[in-house]
C-alpha cells in the first residue's frame, strides 16, 4: 500500500473496513439465517455454503471497489456474482 496515491489508499481502507464489517455480520449468522436470507430473495437454489464467503467479498467489492491491484483474484470473485441483480 505504500505506492498508492492518497485517493487509492482511502479507497483501499474503505474497502477493507467494509469487508471486515461484512465478515463480522457473516460470522454472527447461523446456517439457518443464511438460508432464510436466500429464501426471502427467491434464490435459495443458488445458495452454496462453500462459496458464500467469496460471494460476500465480491458483493463488498462491488459496493466499495478496491483500487486496482489490491486484491489480485478479484475478477474471479466477481464472476461468482455476475448473474446477481444489483
Amino acid at each position: 500500500m505504500k505506492d498508492m496515491t492518497p485517493e487509492e489508499r482511502s479507497a483501499a481502507m474503505a474497502f477493507i473496513w467494509a469487508a471486515i464489517r461484512d465478515l463480522e455480520e457473516y460470522m454472527d449468522m447461523t446456517e439457518e439465517d443464511l438460508e432464510d436470507q436466500y429464501r426471502r430473495a427467491g434464490k435459495l437454489h443458488k445458495y452454496d455454503p462453500e462459496m458464500e464467503l467469496k460471494k460476500r467479498y465480491a458483493r463488498v467489492a462491488k459496493k466499495q471497489p478496491p483500487p486496482a491491484g489490491l486484491v489480485p483474484k478479484m475478477d474471479e470473485y466477481l464472476k461468482l456474482i455476475e448473474d446477481e441483480d444489483d
